[in-house]
Order: C-alpha cells, then structure tokens, then sequence
C-alpha cells in the first residue's frame, strides 16, 4: 500500500471493523480504500483468490472529503 502513497487509518478510526482503511492524498482532496478484512491472512497480507471467490463489495474507494480537525480554534474554551 505503501507503494501506492496510501497511509494507514488506525483501527480505532475505521468506519467498519470488518474492513481495513488506508488515505490517499489530502483531507478534501483525496480517496479512502476499505479492504475487507476476510481478503487478508492472518499475518495481514493480502490472500491470493480466484475469480470464483471474489465477492462484491470486498473493496471500496471513497473520496476522503472531511478535514483533518473539525474543531475550529474559536470553540476552544481558553
């Protein structure tokens, strides 16, 4: 993934635990990769599958439209 430019979202961040994340790119202009967990082994590397046992929906790209910080400096109560 690495060598792809994408980063890692720690598991706490994920969306769905049944899938694994990685960013791509700027907050608002970039992508998130969801990987469903099933299609890696128990060491996290991706497992070779047939045809036969691809299912939709294992991988997903969205746009990463969020910023990194919602809280605006003004809310800060000091």
């Amino acid at each position: 993934m690495a060598a792809r430019s994408y980063t890692p979202v720690e598991e706490k961040y994920w969306d769905n635990p049944l899938f694994m994340e990685w960013t791509r790119g700027d907050p608002g202009n970039g992508k998130i990769l969801k990987i469903a967990k099933t299609l890696f082994d128990k060491n996290n590397k991706l497992k070779v599958i047939t045809p036969e046992e691809w299912k939709d929906g294992s991988i997903l790209q969205e746009d990463y439209p969020f910023a990194e910080s919602t809280v605006e400096p003004d809310d800060i109560p000091f």
